[in-house]
């Protein structure tokens, strides 16, 4: 079923990254701390394990890695009138490979937490009922999801203004299949806008590539069969936003060469979005 980065082990980055670089606030003259409304949800092995509500607006909700493993919040907006109960009887039985229904709505999320660590995105989120999932499989290419990591997130009404999203000075446009990046990024605290402009749901997978690394060779490792962990570090990001859609998340970078990923599976051929090319390379200097 497509709540999963079909077969993809993210698991296989390994479970020792203590140096990854967890979300930071921004340095950025409209972004005041605190200003955007916080939403944390604590994640351990296979749970979200407190209830999770929040109003309405932009929310900056970080995952708060409290597992031994890789874990993200991919977050689902349910439509149509559809409950989670609705959701949770889909996922029980749907198969790697099937599409979402249409009434449950990618509406991204932070992408990626190592354990002990944290990471954010700046969420518009409406009012209403969504599921709070993790996709990203363990060490036998189970996604979480399918382990028990699905929670529900209830959003209410809020008659207090939106806060404003925080300046972005750094880029990224998605499209079928490929990102548009700067060449290169300056070391130090950004907040890195991230825009569908194709035609499906995308993601963007921020890794630090080990020296001599490249994306290509982090797909390498992704693909099925490959074994040991990829050549680079995950550095958090943005899980699967609709086309037209737009979030962004903060980001302190320090000097080297990095890349961006898409996992998420391609409806007509099934094959993950990094084997028809969505990946590509940046310098931070």
């Amino acid at each position: 079923m497509n709540v999963s980065h079909s077969r993809l082990s993210l698991a296989a980055v390994g479970l020792t990254l203590a140096a990854l670089v967890s979300a930071c606030e921004p340095e950025s003259a409209d972004f005041v701390a605190g200003s955007v409304p916080e939403l944390v949800i604590r994640a351990t092995d296979n749970d979200y394990p407190e209830t999770a509500e929040t109003v309405a607006g932009l929310t900056e909700v970080t995952i708060d890695n409290q597992g031994t493993e890789l874990h993200q919040v991919a977050l689902l907006q349910l439509t149509d009138g559809k409950s989670f109960d609705d959701f949770t009887a889909y996922a029980a039985t749907a198969k790697e490979t099937d599409p979402l229904p249409s009434w449950a709505v990618p509406a991204g999320g932070p992408a990626v937490a190592a354990p002990g660590q944290k990471a954010s995105t700046f969420v518009p989120l409406e009012a209403g009922t969504y599921a709070m999932v993790c996709n990203i499989p363990d060490a036998k290419g189970v996604p979480r999801v399918q382990k028990g990591m699905i929670k529900p997130l209830a959003v209410t009404d809020s008659e207090a203004a939106s806060a404003a999203a925080p300046s972005a000075d750094v880029a990224i446009k998605q499209l079928d299949f490929a990102f548009q990046v700067p060449a290169k990024v300056s070391a130090g605290e950004h907040v890195i806008a991230v825009s569908n402009t194709g035609k499906q749901p995308h993601e963007a997978v921020l890794l630090k590539l080990d020296e001599g690394a490249t994306a290509a060779d982090v797909a390498a490792a992704f693909a099925p069969g490959a074994s040991g962990p990829p050549p680079a570090l995950p550095l958090g990001g943005v899980v699967a936003i609709p086309a037209g859609a737009s979030q962004s998340f903060p980001a302190d970078l320090t000097a080297g060469r990095y890349a961006l990923l898409c996992f998420l599976p391609d409806p007509a051929s099934a094959q993950p979005h990094v084997a028809l090319g969505m990946m590509t390379e940046f310098d931070v200097e």
